[in-house]
């Protein structure tokens, strides 16, 4: 059985690894919104990953990154 911290480090493990990707998504997302800003089907989804990336921090403890996707939640598409 594994130790809380060893499922820990695998969770992190896992979060960078989606986390990377999700970033990439985003990166994506915000270069076509710049391009086509009434794009309301994109914009939604780059809300939706920003969303769960924040969630996903949140639940391996990285503040940091929740309160930073937070921020950017209240401000995208002002």
């Amino acid at each position: 059985m594994a130790t809380r911290e060893e499922r820990r480090a695998a969770l992190i493990r896992k979060f960078k690894e989606v986390g990377a990707e999700r970033v990439q998504r985003l990166s994506l997302g915000w270069v076509h919104l710049e391009q086509k800003p009434d794009d309301a089907d994109a914009a939604a989804e780059f809300m939706r990953e920003l969303h769960t990336l924040k969630g996903e921090a949140r639940t391996v403890g990285f503040a940091d990154i929740a309160l930073l996707t937070h921020k950017l939640e209240s401000l995208a598409f002002r």
